[in-house]
């Protein structure tokens, strides 16, 4: 994950992180 991913995974919870995801970027993550 680049920087501003790991930013908003720390905000949020895993799994609402995960939920918000785009599925291409949940696959990569």
């Amino acid at each position: 994950m680049n920087e501003t991913l790991r930013v908003i995974a720390q905000r949020y919870s895993c799994r609402d992180f995960k939920d918000e995801m785009p599925s291409d970027e949940k696959l990569r993550a």
